[in-house]
């Protein structure tokens, strides 16, 4: 196999986006379409590369990988690299521009001592421009918690894992959880199913079971669970329960509420009299 670095002396292809629309962007989608390769020696093969190694690279579940370059030249260089050397074969990978929604994070235990201005400030001399740094405040008063969206899921998932070093102290750093989530086995918001402990309940009828074993399923008319109302189901998104659940998320970040002493609980909303 040729080298995924190396091109022929006085050899310069010029950039080739497989989607030429999106030629300004600085994150590409990489499809390995040499399935016979597998998952673990394809992103072994990208990782050894020159040109890829400059990007932040991100395996998904559907094996696609996304790699997010700081500037135009370092991404146009992989484009070249790869299109020439081809490293999985002949049509064996397909690259597009692609763009990311912003990652936000939040952060947990920000020393008392550092102001929202210092802390915006050292972000900006640890992260990529672009992102948006809001700390929150109780009653007129910085409380050790703020929200941070990223354009860069890549950095988002680094700083949940390595977290922020301020001085001696590490600010943590977790997923932004929407407390308008809701589960798919009771249909309560605030949390998913993997972590439900509460009574299952059918999305059709509310009854004690799993909603495909429902016997009225499609046989009555469509009532929600949550609100009461018929004429939509507990998973409509224009549902009062979900608007509910909602407004109390925008509630919580406007007033500072403490997230480290709230608990997911607090903000489900349940149906009628549970």
């Amino acid at each position: 196999m040729k080298s995924v670095s190396k091109m022929r002396r006085g050899h310069t292809p010029q950039v080739s986006l497989n989607n030429p629309n999106c030629t300004e962007s600085l994150v590409l989608s990489l499809q390995i379409k040499n399935y016979a390769i597998g998952r673990i020696k394809s992103f072994n093969i990208l990782t050894k590369s020159e040109t890829a190694q400059k990007a932040r690279i991100t395996a998904r579940k559907s094996g696609d990988f996304t790699l997010e370059f700081s500037n135009s030249s370092d991404r146009d260089s992989f484009v070249n690299d790869f299109e020439y050397n081809k490293p999985f074969g002949q049509d064996g990978h397909y690259i597009s521009a692609c763009s990311l929604q912003p990652s936000t994070v939040v952060l947990k235990g920000i020393p008392s001592w550092v102001s929202e201005e210092d802390l915006d400030l050292y972000l900006k001399e640890i992260l990529n421009p672009g992102f948006t740094f809001q700390r929150f405040y109780k009653n007129g008063r910085s409380i050790p918690v703020g929200k941070l969206s990223l354009n860069s899921r890549a950095e988002a998932t680094s700083l949940v894992r390595m977290g922020i070093e301020v001085g001696f102290q590490k600010i943590r750093c977790e997923w932004f959880k929407n407390p308008a989530t809701r589960c798919f086995r009771c249909q309560q918001f605030g949390h998913i199913a993997n972590f439900c402990k509460e009574v299952e309940r059918c999305l059709f009828c509310g009854g004690d079971h799993n909603m495909k074993m429902c016997p009225i399923k499609g046989k009555t008319e469509k009532k929600c669970i949550n609100c009461g109302l018929s004429g939509h189901l507990a998973c409509y998104g224009g549902c009062s329960s979900a608007k509910a659940a909602t407004e109390q998320l925008k509630k919580q970040l406007s007033a500072g509420t403490d997230w480290q002493s709230r608990t997911l609980k607090n903000c489900m909303v349940k149906s009628g009299g549970r």
